[in-house]
């Protein structure tokens, strides 16, 4: 048996030693106590199966493990979004969905095969961590280690930052995360801008029912598509993505928490927080079964944490206060349900009026992932 040797997962086995080992690799002594939030099992597996992940109509991933001596010491995948290359025109691929030993060889073999499939892909470079598209979990933790990562985000041990850079990778972008204490109140200055846009603005507050939910989800998905069209490693989402999408956060979702804000009837912008979950999660370990689903049944409402997933407000409408009128309904909702803390994730490093604008409401910067590139010729 050869000491390390990379292996492409193609076999059953495999591909569960594969969604397995992040598990495994956070549980060890050396990473205790880990603050990393695990994913449900079953939605893991999903997000691998080309038949079942929408993303696979426009991408192509490999995935690859590192056995020393037959134990598994690491993994990666090697994925093109052809929705990204052909918006952004970038012939650029993905390394994602690495986690590793504290394993130099290991993880300098895993790149060599990883950034062998993304040139069989016919791209030029390769840019992660992102799993599968930037739309999704992305960025390697370079501060805030002693944060618990909020749910649907990554944390990792400090060594990655030294592993990613020892195979020829660079820093391409800052992601930031920012908290706010809701002990404390909002700052006049929401209030009054939210105030005006009200009236001066006539934006009005939409709250969605169960039924209004599916039928919305098209107008969202154009609202973000159109909002984020000029943002970094932006990638329109697709309707069977968002659809897909959509249907994985409904069970997270507290209906007072996505809200539209619509000026003569009309969508202009949309807003949503999700519970952050983290704790439970950490709780059941990714398992639904024997008791998971008990405990994520009987805990759902118990949090005090939420994470503002996602907003978008279409241009035509930016600067004109629907980004405070957002903040004081969410903040406000947020206190009616226990919210203590909300989280803002992830934030561009140069997206300056945003970070600018969180800084005055109170907001302290928390976590920074960070995204490298390195061109492949």
């Amino acid at each position: 048996m050869r000491e390390l040797e990379i292996r492409e997962v193609t076999k059953r086995r495999d591909k569960r030693r594969f969604v397995n080992y992040p598990f495994a690799l956070y549980k060890r002594p050396a990473l205790s106590p880990s603050l990393w939030t695990p994913p449900l099992l079953i939605e893991e597996y999903r997000t691998l199966d080309s038949q079942r992940n929408k993303w696979f109509l426009q991408g192509e991933q490999s995935e690859f493990i590192a056995v020393r001596k037959g134990r598994l010491v690491g993994r990666i995948a090697a994925h093109v979004d052809h929705g990204y290359v052909n918006y952004q025109s970038d012939r650029t691929g993905f390394f994602g969905f690495f986690e590793c030993d504290d394993d130099h060889e290991a993880a300098k073999q895993l790149f060599a095969a990883a950034e062998s499939r993304l040139l069989d892909y016919g791209v030029l470079a390769a840019m992660g961590p992102i799993n599968q598209s930037p739309n999704q979990v992305m960025g390697c933790l370079v501060d805030g280690f002693e944060n618990t990562a909020p749910i649907f985000m990554g944390w990792n041990p400090g060594y990655y930052d030294t592993l990613i850079q020892a195979n020829g990778y660079t820093k391409e972008k800052d992601l930031l995360s920012y908290r706010m204490d809701t002990s404390a109140p909002l700052p006049q200055q929401i209030l009054r801008i939210a105030t005006l846009c009200k009236e001066r603005e006539q934006i009005s507050i939409r709250r969605l029912n169960l039924r209004e939910f599916d039928d919305l989800l098209e107008s969202i998905r154009n609202i973000y598509n159109e909002a984020w069209a000029d943002k970094w490693g932006f990638v329109p989402w697709t309707r069977e993505q968002f659809v897909q999408l959509g249907n994985d956060l409904k069970p997270f979702i507290h209906l007072q928490m996505l809200i539209v804000a619509e000026h003569a009837g009309r969508p202009v912008g949309f807003a949503l927080a999700i519970p952050d979950h983290s704790q439970l999660m950490q709780k059941i370990d990714g398992r639904l079964l024997p008791w998971g689903f008990v405990h994520l049944l009987k805990n759902f409402r118990n949090t005090s944490i939420f994470r503002v997933a996602a907003f978008g407000i279409k241009p035509a409408w930016r600067a004109r206060g629907v980004d405070a009128l957002f903040v004081y309904e969410l903040y406000t909702h947020g206190i009616e349900l226990g919210c203590k803390l909300a989280e803002f994730s992830w934030i561009a490093e140069d997206n300056y009026p945003l970070r600018n604008m969180l800084a005055k409401w109170g907001a302290q910067a928390s976590m920074t992932h960070r995204i490298y590139r390195k061109e492949l010729t």
